[in-house]
């Protein structure tokens, strides 16, 4: 993905992978970065290499995240990489090394908020005081926790 013939693939903006709010959309070689990640680790819909199937999701479909938005992690949209939910802390915008990165599974230009793909199709924004454990519940497809509404 990252080798130079593949610079203009990855040069090549993809308007569904981009949030508007990220004034630095790009890496230092006109990469574009992708919005949005798939939460990999364990118990996670992205710990299974060959996919998840929906029955494998005994939480419930509204109460586990598909996809969430990710914009400080700064992945490159053909890098393929995803955010880790075992590694990243859990938060939303936790602050990262440098300005504009954020070292959790969940970021966003956004004020104050993200907005989180949950297994049933539907789209959900969260307060940045959403709890760690939280959103580690609803990372989770068969922890049987508690989610709050």
């Amino acid at each position: 993905w990252d080798l130079p013939p593949n610079l203009a693939v990855a040069s090549t903006r993809v308007f569904a992978y981009t949030c508007p709010a990220n004034k630095q959309p790009k890496d230092e070689f006109g990469r574009w970065f992708t919005a949005y990640s798939m939460p990999t680790g364990a118990n996670s819909v992205g710990a299974n290499p060959n996919g998840t199937r929906l029955d494998e999701i005994t939480d419930g479909l509204s109460s586990t995240v598909l996809a969430v938005e990710a914009c400080g992690s700064k992945i490159i949209w053909t890098d393929p990489r995803d955010v880790d939910i075992g590694i990243q802390p859990s938060g939303i915008n936790v602050k990262g090394n440098r300005s504009g990165h954020s070292a959790g599974w969940i970021s966003s230009y956004h004020p104050r908020q993200a907005v989180v793909l949950m297994a049933d199709g539907s789209v959900r924004s969260l307060a940045e005081s959403t709890e760690p454990a939280v959103l580690k519940a609803m990372a989770t497809i068969d922890g049987h926790e508690s989610i709050p509404e």
